[in-house]
């Protein structure tokens, strides 16, 4: 029998493919050197939720049932991972202080509407369904970052600053561990459909905005900043 693990991934790739397809494209395009900076724009929109949006789910869990192996499950699952995550919006702020932008500035600008509905949803999933909702839109953020090798040939075609891509290495040396971590607690948690069936909207919404944001970026170029 397939574990949900894999049942999960099969779905992330299911619904990532359009957002696989164009975030492809734009790690080829002959402008990436302009839109670069306003993917880690967008990366720093989502990063700087991923700490609250977690801190938002363990407090809704806290009152609910705790008897609930999938809530107390969820509540260990978001406690111990807080502290991965933290600063991670940070390490982009530092990336794009290497490309030469004003921290400040980029701070005052405001988040565009795709990020804004990809993260919000999760507030209102976790305040007024489940938790467990964010668990989709972890797998879709986490998932499959440029290998070290991959950035060594982007920065050898545009010339960039290897040090404006140190936030991408990071991940590719973490996410095989949060990701093992994820598969672990999915496979042991007793998760009913409707669990599961959060989980997959959750993805599918996730993936859908994440696509068109990296769209917008590949229509727009550094005028979408």
């Amino acid at each position: 029998m397939q574990r949900i693990s894999e049942q999960l991934e099969a779905r992330r790739q299911l619904y990532s493919v359009r957002l696989a397809e164009a975030t492809a494209r734009l790690w080829e395009h002959p402008q990436l050197v302009e839109r670069y900076p306003v993917m880690l724009f967008r990366m720093h929109c989502m990063a700087r939720a991923t700490v609250p949006l977690m801190e938002a789910a363990v407090s809704r869990l806290s009152s609910m049932d705790t008897a609930d192996p999938v809530v107390a499950g969820l509540q260990e699952y978001f406690t111990d991972h807080i502290p991965r995550e933290r600063r991670h919006d940070e390490w982009i702020l530092e990336d794009l202080a290497a490309l030469g932008l004003d921290v400040r500035e980029v701070l005052e600008r405001l988040p565009p509407p795709m990020i804004a509905s990809m993260v919000g949803s999760q507030y209102y999933w976790i305040h007024h369904h489940h938790p467990i909702a964010l668990l989709g839109y972890i797998a879709v953020v986490e998932a499959e970052p440029p290998t070290p090798q991959m950035v060594d040939s982007v920065v050898a075609k545009t010339g960039l600053p290897r040090t404006a891509f140190r936030t991408y290495l990071r991940h590719a040396a973490l996410e095989p561990e949060h990701n093992a971590i994820y598969k672990e607690l999915v496979d042991r948690l007793p998760l009913e459909p409707r669990h599961i069936a959060a989980i997959g909207l959750s993805m599918l919404h996730s993936a859908y905005e994440a696509g068109r944001s990296v769209e917008q970026i590949l229509g727009a170029g550094a005028q979408q900043g």
